[in-house]
């Protein structure tokens, strides 16, 4: 979208209007596409994480330094080097800020998908244990959730200071380049 003014004139609104539309609001008319299965559970997540992405992707390559830009094709690069080679690694912090995103989104996308419509799943879970009035377990599979968020969150940032960072990656650095 950022690199063709047609593609982003066409597509824009429409991810716009999906990125801001609730999820609770998707999942009747997804219920009625997809039934009441998995697949639906998988749609509300890929709806739920795919556009905080998309946006911010989108972001990030309109944001890609000019000079940058100018450099590349001072140099003759084409428009797929220009892509590889200046526009994806200028937008690697917007990526990896939409991941974060998606993630958060994904989460509770799963969670609304699961209490609203599924017999399986750590969302009917936590909605059985409170109609039950069981609020330790309930405690539980919340807390659990969020370890696992915090596990996720933390491999997503090493996995980000890893790709936006080389010059910070351990063991790619000879031990007689780190003595001077």
């Amino acid at each position: 979208m950022a690199r063709s003014r047609l593609v982003e004139l066409a597509l824009e609104p429409y991810v716009m209007a999906l990125y801001a539309t609730p999820r609770l609001a998707l999942i009747p008319a997804l219920i009625l596409w997809l039934g009441i299965n998995f697949e639906l559970r998988f749609a509300v997540v890929v709806v739920s994480g795919l556009f905080p992405i998309i946006l911010n992707t989108y972001l990030g390559a309109k944001e890609v330094d000019r000079n940058l830009l100018d450099a590349g094709k001072a140099f003759a690069a084409g428009p797929l080097q220009t892509l590889r080679t200046i526009v994806i690694p200028g937008s690697l912090p917007y990526i990896f800020a939409g991941l974060r995103l998606g993630m958060a989104r994904a989460f509770i996308g799963i969670i609304v998908a699961e209490i609203e419509t599924s017999v399986l799943g750590i969302g009917n879970l936590i909605n059985a244990d409170v109609q039950r009035l069981r609020f330790d377990e309930m405690w539980v599979a919340i807390i659990s959730l969020g370890v696992f968020s915090i596990v996720f969150a933390t491999v997503l940032k090493a996995l980000e200071r890893w790709a936006t960072m080389p010059w910070q990656r351990k063991g790619l650095v000879r031990p007689w380049l780190r003595r001077a």
